[in-house]
């Protein structure tokens, strides 16, 4: 073998070697960016833990089952308060303004249930509490989480303006507030408001109020409140998003936990 040829080999050799130690670094400051890159994303991007708040309305009049609607809990305001059996989550109803509570049984999208307390069923149930005057109406809370939960509000009213608002308590979101009004006669409103916190332990407060007219304005079935809350990952108490300051590895599944599905 000549010179020439050991020499060739001998470069090719440490070429081969550079190589591998420049793919070794490559690879390594491939993962080292990815890692920040995903911290970065984590840290500033608002947009994956802010709080949010949506709504739309329909003023269908089909009968609802609560046990088919209400998953997670729903209730119903009357004279007697009707609840799902063994939940709590929606509050009671507070009064808004000095006008008297009413009750209705005229006005109102039919409910029904089966696994309710202290009235066990009702079918095609109509009740409703009923308020008139202007700046008088309903209010009640709700849990707000930082996973995306649903609530369907059910409420009417009859020759007048009803408001409906609805707030996060942490602020995280802008408030949702839509009117529906008849000038005479009934009117029927079904809101579905979708929304989560920026932080545990909040809660969505839903208002309806009379802002115009002779009318009333009814929480339908006694207003209906029926809450869903869409679980995407098996976490409980929001841990996902307790547990991802530990390390990169933990925020990384923290995120396939509570964003995939």
């Amino acid at each position: 073998m000549d010179n020439d040829s050991v020499y060739i080999k001998t470069v090719k050799y440490f070429k081969f070697i550079q190589m591998k130690k420049n793919n070794s670094l490559f690879k390594t400051n491939v993962f080292k960016r990815f890692q920040l890159a995903l911290l970065t994303l984590f840290f500033s991007s608002s947009s994956l833990f802010a709080g949010s708040l949506t709504g739309t309305v329909t003023t269908s009049t089909t009968a609802v089952d609560l046990n088919v609607v209400g998953v997670t809990d729903w209730i119903h305001y009357y004279s007697t308060v009707n609840r799902k059996v063994g939940k709590t989550s929606i509050s009671n109803f507070s009064r808004i303004g000095a006008g008297a509570t009413e009750y209705t049984s005229t006005i109102g999208r039919p409910l029904s249930w089966t696994n309710g307390t202290p009235t066990t069923s009702s079918t095609n149930n109509k009740n409703a509490l009923k308020v008139v005057g202007v700046g008088n109406g309903f209010s009640f809370t709700v849990p707000a989480h930082t996973l995306t939960s649903t609530l369907y509000v059910y409420v009417s009213g009859a020759t007048s303006t009803g408001k409906l608002t609805a707030t996060l308590s942490d602020g995280s979101a802008a408030a949702y507030v839509n009117s529906q009004s008849a000038a005479s006669g009934a009117y029927i409103a079904n809101y579905t408001l979708t929304f989560k916190a920026n932080s545990p332990g909040q809660t969505l407060t839903v208002k309806w109020e009379l802002t115009a007219g002779t009318g009333n304005v009814c929480f339908f079935k006694g207003i209906c409140i029926i809450l869903l809350f869409k679980t995407i990952c098996p976490c409980t108490n929001n841990a996902c998003f307790n547990v991802r300051f530990i390390g990169f590895f933990v925020v990384f599944l923290s995120w396939i936990c509570s964003f995939g599905n």
